[in-house]
């Protein structure tokens, strides 16, 4: 396969108005398999790493999902490219990713034939009747005993929690999970025990219901939880934008007059600390530049005397740094310039948003 099939095998998979490119590297990795760039919007594949097109084109519908995925966010921004998150592999990539795969195997574009290996075809079997249904059971039995133990520790007078933390040394969420599970019915334990978990949190019935049909047809977990998430009504992407505008609009407002204060408190500050050495007793003043930096030094009674006899003609706070000590007047000071930088850049990177 060459770049421009591979590209129109995925647009026949699923179309995309975001226009991207598909480069075979040539390269081998030891590290991934492919990469999308969402800056140059760039699927990556190191076909090197695979030795038949059918592993390749499950690591180009891979990328392919990372790129409708980033579709999707800008078409929710309003047309901007969004910040792109840390995280890429949410479980709204991976449900997206399973349904591509789905709509690749009906095309014949891909297959995972378990019949090409008849011993991982008996190995899967084995897994599936003497692991994942039994342990669903198990826990479910574990569930069950749990809701006894519950009622049980109510009649001694003993708190359940204190129970779990101390005697039993069981996690409270691992142990409010598995009572969850306990309370299916008994047949669901052929789900296995995490998939228990994901329709035993879903608390509507008809939502339930729907949840355990679709895993029994062979839907990934990611799926199921996906399209447990979707919202009855879409959102306006006009509607977003403008709760996004007056949200910023607020911050941005916010900030602004935190940026007043800061940048006329130092001068207010400062001509306090000038009018209260003004007003101390000699000595006073004499202790209370002693014991700073500059009272420190080898000369402190040169600095101390002209420390004192500048107070008198102080006029501004920017003489006033002339001869403050570092602990009252510059590292106020530099604390103060120091918030006003990062306001500053707050302020402009609220600004670029809009």
């Amino acid at each position: 396969m060459d770049n421009d099939k591979i590209k129109q095998m995925l647009l026949d998979i699923q179309e995309s108005k975001l226009e991207f490119s598909v480069i075979m590297t040539g390269k081998e990795s030891k590290r991934v398999n492919g990469l999308y760039k969402p800056e140059t919007r760039e699927i990556l594949l190191h076909n090197k790493n695979f030795k038949t097109d059918n592993e390749l084109i499950y690591t180009a519908i891979h990328e392919y999902a990372h790129h409708l995925i980033n579709e999707e966010d800008i078409a929710a921004n309003g047309g901007r490219e969004p910040p792109h998150q840390a995280k890429s592999h949410t479980n709204a990539f991976w449900a997206k990713f399973h349904d591509l795969l789905e709509v690749a195997e009906k095309k014949g574009y891909y297959k995972i034939d378990l019949s090409a290996s008849p011993e991982l075809e008996k190995l899967t079997n084995e897994l599936r009747s003497k692991y994942i249904e039994p342990n669903g059971k198990l826990m479910q039995e574990f569930g069950k005993a749990l809701i006894k133990a519950h009622a049980l520790c109510e009649q001694a007078n003993i708190r359940y929690e204190d129970y779990l933390d101390r005697v039993l040394q069981l996690p409270r969420t691992t142990a409010a999970s598995v009572t969850q599970v306990g309370m299916l019915p008994a047949e669901d334990a052929s789900l296995g025990f995490d998939n228990m978990k994901i329709v035993a949190s879903i608390k509507k019935p008809d939502e339930r219901a729907k949840a355990q049909d679709a895993l029994k047809q062979g839907e990934s977990p990611d799926s199921v939880i996906a399209m447990m998430k979707k919202k009855a009504t879409s959102v306006d992407p006009k509607t977003k934008l403008e709760k996004e505008r007056e949200r910023l609009t607020k911050t941005i407002d916010e900030l602004t007059h935190r940026l007043e204060f800061v940048e006329e408190s130092p001068c207010k500050s400062v001509t306090r600390i000038i009018s209260f050495i003004k007003h101390m007793p000699f000595a006073t003043a004499i202790a209370l530049f002693a014991i700073t930096p500059y009272g420190r030094c080898t000369a402190r009674c040169q600095i101390n005397q002209r420390f004192l006899s500048v107070i008198d003609n102080v006029q501004s706070p920017r003489q006033c740094q002339l001869f403050l000590p570092p602990t009252i007047g510059e590292g106020f000071l530099h604390a103060r310039q120091q918030e006003q930088r990062n306001l500053h850049r707050t302020i402009f990177y609220r600004a670029k948003q809009f």
